[in-house]
């Protein structure tokens, strides 16, 4: 499949223009991992912003009250993640895992870096779309928060 044609299927770039989707698509590589393979580890300075365009990524936490690791959510095809360490500059705040083998597009920070800050229209379209990965990933911790009141 190719990766446009993938990009366009998903919401989060459905407002991108053609060229937009292209500019996109020609800044993003395609990479496999086998299954347990750690994408993002929590701690560490991120330097990715990752698509899932295959399979299902498991994103936890290490909760250091309970030593445990929680299970914070699923990432499925579409959603982007990573997103936060290459925003503010801090370390991850989760770990992401490959749940089985997957594929994933990969844009390195310097693509980010040119997209957030190109031209208007892709800049704005590329904006919005971490926009509504970020706004979704704080619906579902909200969801998670709520359920813990009741």
């Amino acid at each position: 499949m190719l990766l446009k044609s993938f990009l366009k299927c998903h919401s989060l770039f459905k407002h991108l223009a053609e060229h937009d989707l292209d500019a996109l698509a020609h800044a993003i590589y395609i990479e496999e991992f086998p299954a347990e393979h750690v994408l993002v580890q929590e701690g560490k300075l991120g330097k990715e912003l990752y698509i899932l365009v295959e399979g299902e990524i498991k994103v936890t936490h290490y909760n250091p009250l309970s030593g445990e690791l929680e299970e914070l959510k699923i990432i499925m095809p579409g959603e982007m993640f990573g997103l936060l360490s290459l925003v503010d500059h801090l370390p991850a705040a989760a770990t992401c895992v490959a749940h089985g083998p997957v594929k994933v597009g990969i844009l390195p920070r310097t693509g980010y870096n040119f997209l957030s800050k190109s031209v208007a229209p892709i800049a704005l379209g590329f904006q919005l779309a971490v926009a509504g990965q970020l706004a979704s990933d704080l619906r579902h911790r909200n969801q998670t928060l709520r359920g813990f009141l009741r």
